[in-house]
């Protein structure tokens, strides 16, 4: 893929973020703040094109903005995010096992409150020039409301299988997913933990509607069934206490 000069502009909230499908069910495990920081360099990137820009600059001031917080905690959010970022990796499944690759190859230095991102080479295949149906694409705003990295990671597995209204995933690659590693090894402090904590910030914060239930094998949960549907407009009214 090619890369192409660079971008600087407002990123806005109706910003919207597109990934390939084997992006989305990667293994990574990521804070709340580098994930923020990669959802906004992905958001000004347009995923019908065929190059990915070199260079993507992300300012505190759009930081706090899109996400609701003031200036001065995106400064210090926005630095030790771009810090972290730089030694993180993706584990991809693959035939005949996995592969790891990083998120970025370069970051520019955190200066007059903006980084720049330079997405790693071999991520651009997940960002751009994506086939029809192989994608999830939602706006900054559908998930800027959220305080929890699990809440944004399940909302995609969801909003990845948003025209059929469910989806399940085995136990298993649910923790792999999320890179839980031996975190949460009984299911019950898994759904204690992870899963009733996000599905409940998911149906209070956003527009979907979200049930889950687990499926047994034996006396082990197995799978995870997600239903969801867009709320209806009443629901989503405010009412007066």
């Amino acid at each position: 893929m090619i890369s192409s000069g660079s971008v600087q502009r407002v990123i806005k909230e109706n910003y919207t973020v597109t990934q390939s499908n084997k992006l989305v069910e990667a293994s990574y495990r990521l804070t709340l703040e580098e994930k923020r920081l990669v959802l906004m360099a992905m958001s000004v990137i347009d995923s019908r094109s065929m190059s990915v820009p070199e260079e993507i600059t992300v300012t505190a001031a759009d930081y706090a903005r899109v996400f609701g917080i003031t200036v001065q905690a995106a400064y210090g959010q926005l630095k030790e995010a771009g810090d972290r970022l730089y030694d993180r990796d993706i584990q991809f499944k693959e035939k005949g096992g996995e592969a790891r690759q990083r998120w970025i190859e370069k970051l520019g230095k955190y200066d007059s409150g903006c980084i720049k991102v330079y997405f790693a080479k071999q991520l651009h295949p997940h960002l751009i020039d994506l086939s029809r149906g192989n994608f999830t694409s939602y706006a900054l705003a559908q998930i800027k409301p959220l305080k929890s990295i699990y809440s944004i990671r399940i909302f995609e597995l969801v909003f990845q299988y948003f025209n059929e209204g469910k989806r399940f995933i085995t136990v298993n690659d649910f923790r792999t997913i999320l890179d839980l590693q031996d975190k949460y090894p009984l299911y019950a402090d898994l759904r204690k933990c992870v899963i009733e904590p996000a599905i409940k910030e998911l149906n209070q914060k956003t527009t979907l509607d979200i049930k889950y239930s687990p499926e047994k094998k034996g006396k082990t949960v197995a799978k995870l069934w997600f239903y969801f549907s867009e709320k209806k407009q009443l629901d989503l009214i405010p009412r007066d206490e």
